[in-house]
């Protein structure tokens, strides 16, 4: 079933779950600047961590961090456990990149499709709390 299509048992919850899966389809598509490229975290080097996006092929761009901080090493500026931090957000930012993002949306529609019936069953609702504030 295509995911813009009417669900065959229409309810508020379901409804809700579609609307949001396209609109976090959306904004995958729209980061996803170069269409399928990997994104990849690089958390070391003389620039810092940064998000590496595009296909080596192709060239590619990144996404850089302040260097002036990274290049910091004094203990009581707290740079060392900012350099930790921003490693962590770059692992966490490429891990989420638009092609696994959009990966993602198509396993849960197939969910949503597969267990949409009149009354949302326990699968529905436990796919509901990614994406409905309170799970409701």
């Amino acid at each position: 079933m295509d995911h813009k299509e009417a669900d065959p048992h229409p309810n508020a919850l379901v409804a809700r779950l579609r609307q949001a899966l396209d609109e976090a389809e959306r904004l995958a598509r729209q980061a996803d600047w170069t269409p399928g490229s990997r994104w990849r975290a690089e958390t070391t080097g003389p620039y810092g961590p940064r998000v590496v996006v595009g296909n080596p092929a192709n060239g590619e761009w990144s996404r850089e961090v302040n260097v002036q901080i990274w290049a910091c090493e004094d203990e009581e500026d707290g740079c060392p456990e900012v350099a930790r931090s921003w490693k962590a957000e770059a692992k966490h930012i490429a891990r989420w990149d638009p092609v696994a993002v959009l990966r993602m949306l198509a396993a849960h529609r197939g969910i949503i499709d597969a267990h949409s019936h009149p009354d949302p069953c326990p699968t529905i609702l436990a796919l509901a709390k990614i994406y409905t504030t309170g799970g409701d």
